[in-house]
């Protein structure tokens, strides 16, 4: 095989203007807004909330004496919360390692957008559901909370 051929073949080399032209994806718009630094923090800052969730909902784990599902909500919450973050941070990272106009970068880019999408919208979607969920829970045993520790004192 000649040195034109195999570079042409090459899962890093660059497209030509015509294949480019027919992505699905505009590839290029899609990391200029997903691969940027700005992306990436914003990603990282949004993880604080569901690891402020998990940790409150682990430390109160069997502690709660109304409702032992208010502890459990919260970590359920703040995991998948965790896991929407991640996902954000993988996209983030995919667009800022991958050669923009590359062959690897387009097959890559679609298959790893659609299934980050589609895992993103079924765990906000199961996040919703939760979320009403653990309000019924929470505002049900409103009028039941009892504000001071009746055992000491």
């Amino acid at each position: 095989m000649d040195t034109v051929a195999s570079e042409r073949s090459s899962e890093t080399t660059l497209l030509s203007q015509e294949n480019a032209r027919k992505s699905i994806i505009p590839i290029h718009s899609v990391s200029q807004t997903f691969g940027t630094t700005y992306f990436l923090v914003s990603a990282l800052l949004a993880s604080i909330i569901p690891i402020i969730q998990l940790s409150i909902g682990l430390y109160f784990k069997g502690m709660c004496p109304i409702d032992q599902r208010i502890p459990t909500y919260m970590i359920v919450a703040g995991s998948c919360g965790l896991a929407l973050a991640g996902l954000a941070i993988f996209l983030a990272i995919t667009f800022k390692c991958l050669v923009a106009d590359s062959t690897a970068m387009n097959i890559v880019g679609i298959c790893g957008v659609c299934l980050n999408v589609l895992a993103t919208v079924l765990i906000s979607v199961f996040l919703f559901i939760w979320f009403i969920f653990g309000c019924v829970w929470v505002f049900k045993i409103r009028s039941e909370v009892e504000f001071k520790d009746k055992s000491s004192g």
